[in-house]
């Protein structure tokens, strides 16, 4: 038995040395796409296996993997006896999709941003603010904020492929390129690097692989035990980095078609076919082999359990010992506080208000295929969520940042949205929900409402506040119906309220946010009239994430949205 558990954490391959480490500059990216037999037949049969799962339901498919899924119980092993945390005792720098940019989509990226908001003077999102390594003004911008010595890069980025599995290789071909030339970029001699990868069937993987080889004194193929079995998931890990004038010259001649020329990478091989070597293109195969026959037979088990369910004791015992032999394999030990990060509380700290988190299965999910059944599920969870929000009638909060109000502005420049894609400022599902009607119809988006969303149109808030203000009067009230979902409008709610007694969201009444109690603060005035329209956030982060603001500003955009969402519900079930 103990030989059937070890099994699943010897996933793994080693790549053999190059005989022949030359290789030729002379046509990088000039040859036409080329496929290898053997890869192309192991791609058909793992796409035939995976066929076999197209009439599953998605929900119900992942639920059943994850119960069958042996290794499901370390997670919460290694959770309740180590409390996992990141040490400290070493210098790090990560870049990111930037969880704040309003024009990065909210379905590519995690919700989840609490590692982040807790760690941001660590996280570099380039020179445009997007976070996208995939434009080289931004891994040039990293490049910038290296420190001396780079020992170890990790990549782990993905692109949802959905919609098209069966090409996911080739959707991924561009990122999984990026991610290396930063690496190789930002790695000192002798460091290492760790990327995640899916299959190895297109040219793109063999000569990304090729690369590789030629850089590291080893190269491995690696699938934890934790990675489910039956996706295509592995990482790559490439060992001593040897930074040779011939790499380093590769390098700079690949950057240049990739990020300059932006070359079809899919329809442009690096290499020809020819200038792979035999024993390597053997061993590529060799590789790609073992992970493919692992998922397959992963896909076939559960399919089989899927019918003749597996007896829940004896997959719980699998599970308890998969889970036991992880923490003896690994050594994990937890770490000291004063080592820690976050720490605990912020690790836990999950949002302020919890909103029906079962509906949040259902993100990016949502059909495009109009019915009234579609509607109707619709209206019955936002009608559940604002039964929720009606818990809480009222809300207010303080600006006590005053006299040091200046040390809370930060400029932030960077890539223009056109329209918000994504906020943090809004529960999600209701965000998606919003987004969902909004991509709808032609005819919706011309309403006025949905136009308050356009980047021009975040400028509002303050400017209505400035043409306003001299009429105001001492102790009098400002109030506002617009959507604040941009960093921008909620920094400009943050700063009208250093004009203000308090700021008020009453949900009994009306879906507004009111300053009340007005006084007049002229060298804030002046400043807010010379501030650059064009920027994307001038007060940091962390202050706009401050608890009580931020719970006050979350709920009156989730309301505000859920209001609007309902009606257009309501009217779309009316006409069908």
């Amino acid at each position: 038995m103990q030989d059937e558990i070890d099994k699943y954490f010897l996933k793994k391959f080693q790549f053999q040395q190059l005989g022949n480490k030359s290789f030729s500059c002379t046509n990088l990216f000039g040859n036409p796409s080329w496929k290898v037999p053997e890869l192309e037949n192991l791609k058909i049969h793992l796409n035939c296996t995976k066929g076999l799962l197209s009439h599953m339901e998605a929900e119900r498919w992942h639920e059943h993997t994850s119960y069958t899924n042996r290794a499901g119980a370390v997670f919460q092993k290694v959770k309740s006896e180590v409390c996992p945390e990141l040490l400290t005792q070493f210098s790090w720098l990560a870049a990111t999709l930037n969880p704040y940019y309003e024009g990065n989509s909210s379905k590519s990226m995690i919700g989840d941003h609490r590692f982040i908001h807790n760690t941001l003077c660590y996280w570099n999102f380039g020179h445009d603010d997007t976070g996208d390594i995939m434009e080289w003004c931004n891994v040039n911008a990293i490049l910038q904020c290296k420190g001396r010595h780079v020992n170890l890069v990790t990549a782990d980025g993905s692109i949802d492929c959905a919609e098209n599995p069966g090409e996911q290789e080739k959707h991924l071909a561009k990122l999984h390129w990026c991610e290396t030339i930063s690496a190789l970029l930002l790695l000192s001699p002798g460091g290492s690097y760790v990327l995640k990868m899916f299959t190895f069937f297109e040219h793109t993987a063999v000569s990304l692989l090729y690369i590789l080889r030629l850089s590291f004194e080893d190269l491995h193929v690696f699938k934890p035990c934790t990675s489910k079995e039956g996706n295509s998931e592995v990482y790559i890990i490439a060992l001593r980095y040897t930074q040779t004038h011939e790499i380093q010259k590769l390098l700079r001649i690949i950057q240049a078609q990739v990020y300059e020329r932006k070359i079809d990478i899919s329809s442009n091989a690096l290499f020809s076919l020819s200038e792979i070597p035999e024993g390597f293109l053997r061993d590529i195969i060799s590789c790609a082999t073992l992970f493919k026959d692992h998922q397959e037979e992963a896909i076939m088990r559960n399919l089989t359990l899927y019918n003749v369910p597996l007896q829940g004791k004896e997959l719980a015992a699998t599970k308890k010992k998969v889970a036991k032999r992880y923490m003896q394999k690994y050594g994990l030990r937890s770490i000291p506080l004063t080592k820690q990060i976050l720490g605990p509380e912020n690790l836990r700290e999950r949002s302020l208000w919890n909103l029906q988190p079962d509906h949040e299965k259902n993100l990016g999910s949502l059909p495009l295929t109009v019915t009234p059944e579609l509607f109707t599920k619709l209206q019955f969870e936002l009608k559940e969520i604002d039964f929720f929000l009606e818990k809480v009638k009222f809300l207010k909060w303080v600006n006590r940042a005053k006299e040091d109000w200046k040390d809370k502005i930060y400029h932030t420049y960077g890539k223009s949205y056109g329209i918000i894609r994504n906020t943090k400022f809004c529960h999600a599902y209701i965000f998606r929900v919003f987004e969902f009607l909004r991509e709808l119809s032609l005819d919706l988006k011309s309403k006025s409402f949905f136009e308050a969303l356009d980047e021009t149109g975040q400028v509002f808030l303050i400017n209505n506040f400035l043409d306003v203000s001299p009429i105001i009067g001492t102790g009098g009230n400002f109030e506002t119906r617009c959507p604040v979902l941009s960093r921008f409008s909620v920094a400009s709610v943050w700063i009208i309220s250093l004009f203000f007694s308090q700021v008020e969201f009453d949900f009994e009444n009306d879906t507004l946010i009111r300053f009340v109690g007005y006084h007049e603060e002229p060298l804030i005035l002046n400043w807010m009239r010379h501030l650059d329209p064009k920027l994307l956030n001038f007060v940091k982060i962390p202050t706009l994430f401050q608890n009580s603001f931020y719970n006050l500003i979350t709920r009156y955009n989730t309301k505000l949205l859920l209001e609007f969402s309902l009606s257009i519900i309501n009217t779309m079930l009316l006409l069908c």
